[in-house]
This record gives C-alpha cells, structure tokens and sequence, in this order.
C-alpha cells in the first residue's frame, strides 16, 4: 500500500474528502491541511497511549492487550509520520538542486 493511499484513506475515515471520486472532479486537498491532521492523528494517538498506561500502572484498568495495541499503534503512526517527513525533507533538498 502506498502512502498516498495510507493517507487518502485515513482522510476519508475522518470526513475530510470524498471516498467517492471519480478521475474528472476530485476534490482539491490542501497539503498542509494533510499534513496538520495527520501530526494531530499520530499526537492523537500518542496521548491515547499515555493515558492506557497511566491507567494500567494505576491500577484503574486491568486490560493489558488494549494498552499494547495502543502502543502499537502509536508507535506505527509515529514511524508513519517520521517517513513522510524524510519524503518531505528529500523531495526539497531535490527542488533545492534543481537548476532554474
């Protein structure tokens, strides 16, 4: 699956575009609108694991599975977020080496 993918889809989960278009109207998305959701996704995420094992440690939850796959997840959407920003960071360095 590619990143675009990844991304358009969590895009469309979250309301932000169409999952219904066709190749002649497609919505224009902004890409620092993506990139904003997708930095409050992986915070999202984060927080939600914090929170699973402070409740784990207190001794509020018993729920050990729930806690690691909110680990899991955090930890997927921040090696996500870090790859799109490397992606982010080459595609500029090559613009910045572009001859004009």
């Amino acid at each position: 699956m590619q990143l675009t993918d990844i991304m358009t889809q969590r895009l469309q989960n979250t309301g932000k575009i169409d999952s219904q278009k066709n190749d002649n109207n497609q919505k224009n998305v902004d890409f620092a609108e993506v990139l904003n959701e997708a930095i409050d996704s992986v915070a999202e995420q984060q927080k939600t694991a914090d929170d699973d094992i402070k409740s784990l440690l207190a001794g509020e939850s018993k729920n050990i599975h729930g806690t690691m796959i909110a680990l899991e997840k955090a930890e997927i959407t921040l090696k996500l977020m870090t790859k799109v920003r490397d992606k982010a960071i080459d595609a500029y360095r090559e613009v910045m080496r572009m001859n004009v």
